[in-house]
């Protein structure tokens, strides 16, 4: 193929890596905001590899483990609507989604709907293979895991996490959907399903979540990555 040639494999498989100069310039400025601030916190978007996934893209991870690496002290995820798991790596955290907080899908125009909320995976998107975005509507997401989030509050002590703690949200998922979408403290039995869930998209991680009295701990001290 245009001069290169393919051999058949074992497997078929995609691989995704970040831009290296773009990785680079944030983690350099990581390394600016650590010697400056005591406590340093990331924001990373990402749908990577899709909203229906529930664990981040391996290329994400390694992103999330560099930036602990270059001086943050927690690194926050958002972007897939639905939680993803937590890692303690290096004695700091990070939430690789905390799902939505606030969701409002059915009045979004479906016309202004990026590729991932049209239902779009990053593997279709590279290989070319989805067509025309039209031909794929948005999903409608009825399931639970759409309408739940989880509050963390952390405690820093001379810049080292000492404790967090995650207190359970739900957006209204047993309400009409016109009424859904405003976080509200989840009651005791959904509150409950939403931090069993978590912990179990956290042992992913080698991260063990302890639920007590309606609320989600993870002791900073565990055994960690």
């Amino acid at each position: 193929m245009s001069g290169t040639v393919i051999r058949k494999g074992q497997k078929t498989t995609v691989e995704f890596v970040g831009n290296e100069q773009d990785s680079n310039d944030v983690l350099a400025q990581i390394r600016v905001a650590r010697s400056n601030a005591g406590v340093v916190i990331v924001m990373l978007h990402s749908h990577e590899p899709s909203n229906e996934s529930d664990t981040p893209a391996e290329f994400v991870q390694q992103f999330a483990r560099a930036a602990i690496d270059a001086g943050a002290n927690l690194v926050v995820g958002d972007g897939p609507h639905q939680l993803r798991g937590i890692e303690l790596y290096r004695g700091r955290l990070i939430l690789y989604s905390l799902g939505n907080f606030a969701f409002q899908s059915g009045a979004v125009d479906p016309s202004a709907i990026d590729v991932y909320d049209r239902g779009a995976d990053l593997f279709g998107l590279k290989l070319g293979v989805l067509g025309n975005q039209e031909s794929h509507p948005a999903p409608n997401p009825e399931e639970p895991i759409w309408w739940e989030s989880v509050i963390a509050i952390t405690k820093f002590e001379h810049g080292t996490l000492k404790s967090i703690q995650l207190q359970p949200v739900d957006l209204g998922v047993d309400l009409p959907m016109a009424q859904r979408g405003v976080p509200r403290i989840a009651t005791p039995q959904r509150g409950a399903e939403i931090l069993q869930r978590l912990a179990l998209l956290s042992q992913h991680f080698d991260t063990q979540l302890r639920i007590e009295n309606g609320l989600g701990f993870i002791d900073i001290g565990q055994s960690q990555r």
